[in-house]
């Protein structure tokens, strides 16, 4: 953009020298023009990049900072959820019933003998 103006200044002056005013006139319409489009161009492509949210990286660095720790919590939380699945599943498993049949009350108690010795 710089160099643009640079070019154009540079060849009004040498249009000046040379004593050519008929196009001096238009030429610095045309050169401001120019320059005027192609800023309202990049403001363009700009507002347009930052609606859609791919303008990350010309937000500066902190936007850079703010997207990558949004992304680590993002992949943190559907690690956390998988996890909770997971953990859901096995205790699901070994809440199953058992293939024995239930203890009943007097296999709880210590010292007791609840089978028949004889017989």
């Amino acid at each position: 953009m710089i160099a643009l103006i640079n070019a154009c200044v540079v060849t009004l002056v040498a249009l000046v020298r040379a004593g050519v005013d008929a196009i001096i006139v238009p030429l610095f319409i045309f050169s401001g023009g120019l320059i005027i489009f192609l800023a309202a161009r990049g403001t363009l492509l700009l507002i347009v990049l930052h609606r859609c949210g791919h303008l990350i990286v010309l937000h500066g660095r902190r936007a850079v900072i703010g997207a990558c720790e949004r992304r680590l919590r993002r992949q943190n939380a559907e690690q956390r959820d998988r996890s909770r699945q997971q953990q859901g599943k096995s205790l699901h498993y070994r809440l199953l019933p058992a293939h024995e049949p239930p203890l009943s009350m007097a296999d709880h108690q210590p010292g007791r003998i609840t089978a028949r010795l004889n017989g």
